[in-house]
């Protein structure tokens, strides 16, 4: 579905606006019009001011030193007014309209006071400024209404001092005059002003990457040789392009010839990875043998620990049983030793017995049981 074709503004229509883009360039050359003109009108109040004094002190206007100095100090104050409008930004299209038709009011209230003659050479002060900066359409504007207001002006002189020049044939011929050499003038600035424009557009076109493009270069003035010296720098990139294209096109070339060698590279890789992984399993397995072998040989240490301490321990109580026996047998060895000795006294003790009396040898044999009996107690002790 096409889209509805956009419909120009009235002031699109009357300023050549195409886009937003042309607005906005539009409206900073505006800006810049309203303020070299903002300074050009404090000059033209100044000279109101001067040359109507002048003109009254020589004779030369019957115009009041009031009225003289009133007009010029309202130009000063409208032009303060639009100086304040212009630094607050209160931008208007029409104001490229509105602020020189005033340029064009204030000098002709010289033909007003002074009547028409070479006061009409004040005028291209009003347009021609203009017509350089804003180009053809406001240049055609300026010189209409200036050539109106000066035949207006001519005839309010008439009407207003009595035996002036009013609006006669000369007035007419003095506008015709005005008008041709305006036009002529004009026409400098705005075929300037449309060649620029037009290199502008192909150098739009060139920064948009259309390097085919080429200037006019049909003049051969400055713009002409700007536009020659343009085309040979569009050639200079063309060919620089190429050559960089041309390289890229090897760096390409270049690229597949990599990539191809990056992909073999990367399956002998990939064959390594393989064999690195197998590799790694078999060690990983023989790693977890070894382990193990490591924990069996950790519990033999650790069993032959054990079994070398219960040897100890053995060894301990077997030292601990030969000391007990040691003094087992050598407690055996007294106790026989009495048990002899004893045996030795009963066998002496009978023989003596045989001897003596009975009831003798009856106390003799308890106290010597007895008397044995506690040295074999005294002794085991």
């Amino acid at each position: 579905m096409t889209e509805p074709v956009r419909r120009l503004s009235f002031a699109a229509r009357a300023r050549g606006w195409h886009d937003d883009a042309t607005a906005l360039e539009q409206r900073f050359k505006d800006l810049e019009t309203f303020e070299r003109s903002h300074r050009r009108r404090w000059a033209i109040a100044a000279a109101l001011l001067v040359l109507g004094v002048l003109g009254r002190l020589g004779g030369v206007t019957d115009t009041r030193l009031g009225t003289i100095v009133l007009v010029a100090g309202g130009a000063a104050v409208l032009n303060a007014i639009v100086g304040l409008i212009n630094e607050r930004g209160w931008y208007r299209w029409w104001f490229i309209y509105m602020l020189p038709l005033l340029d064009v009011l204030l000098v002709n209230v010289l033909v007003v006071w002074f009547g028409h003659g070479g006061v009409v050479a004040a005028l291209f002060i009003a347009v021609l400024p203009y017509a350089f900066d804003q180009g053809q359409a406001v240049g055609d504007f300026l010189v209409l209404v200036a050539s109106i207001a000066y035949l207006l002006a001519s005839w309010a002189h008439g009407n207003l001092y009595p035996g002036g020049t009013g609006l006669d044939t000369v007035a007419y011929l003095e506008t015709g005059v005005f008008i041709i050499v305006a036009m002529a003038l004009k026409r400098i600035p705005a075929t300037l002003i449309q060649r620029i424009r037009r290199a502008r557009t192909v150098m739009g076109e060139a920064e948009q990457g259309y390097l085919a493009v080429r200037a006019a270069a049909a003049e051969a003035d400055e713009l002409g040789f700007l536009e020659k010296s343009f085309n040979r720098m569009l050639e200079e990139i063309g060919t620089t392009i190429s050559s960089v294209q041309r390289e890229a096109d090897e760096v390409a070339a270049f690229a597949e010839e990599l990539a191809a060698a990056a992909q073999e590279l990367h399956a002998t890789t990939e064959s390594l990875t393989q064999t690195s992984q197998r590799l790694a399993g078999d060690l990983g397995h023989q790693r977890g043998l070894a382990d193990g072998a490591r924990g069996e040989s950790a519990k033999a240490a650790d069993q032959a620990e054990s079994l070398r301490v219960r040897a100890e321990l053995m060894q301990v109580d077997a030292s601990r049983l030969v000391g007990t026996a040691e003094r087992g047998r050598e407690r055996v060895a007294r106790a026989s030793a009495t048990l002899r000795a004893v045996g030795e006294e009963a066998n002496h003790r009978a023989h003596r017995a045989t001897d003596a009396p009975p009831r003798a040898q009856r106390r003799d044999r308890g106290g010597t049981r007895r008397g044995a009996w506690r040295r074999f107690r005294g002794r085991g002790g």
